[in-house]
């Protein structure tokens, strides 16, 4: 069940009309129905956040990744960008790479990305 499911059976459980809920929340009845229509990932977090409060429901924050897992995706997606920028330009030359020695410079980019400068992993 993800987040907007969840607080649309609280609204039902507690039998709240979203004119109640927009009254207890401050949030208007059209941006209610458009946030459980379309979903929380629509909202501002300012809103979602009234909801939850005048619903009772906690928000919780918690790490779906971990930091070293999330580091270690942003480094293969990086290095997998400069080495296509390379292999395009490789290309526009007629000096094709082989797709082994794409991966092998993915790789090595992955690794010089993990034990480098954090800011460049992001930048």
């Amino acid at each position: 069940m993800n987040f907007t499911e969840k607080l649309d059976k609280r609204r039902q459980e507690l039998g709240m009309t979203f004119e109640a809920l927009s009254k207890r929340s401050e949030v208007p009845v059209s941006t209610l129905k458009a946030i459980f229509k379309k979903g929380v990932e629509h909202a501002t977090f300012a809103n979602v956040a009234a909801i939850a409060e005048a619903l009772g429901v906690d928000i919780e924050f918690a790490n779906e990744v971990d930091s070293y897992e999330l580091r270690h995706q942003q480094a293969i997606k990086k290095a997998r960008e400069l080495v296509g920028m390379m292999q395009g330009t490789s290309g526009l030359e007629s000096q094709a790479v082989e797709q082994n020695q794409i991966e092998k410079m993915v790789s090595q980019l992955v690794h010089q990305l993990m034990s480098g400068s954090r800011r460049k992993l992001w930048a």
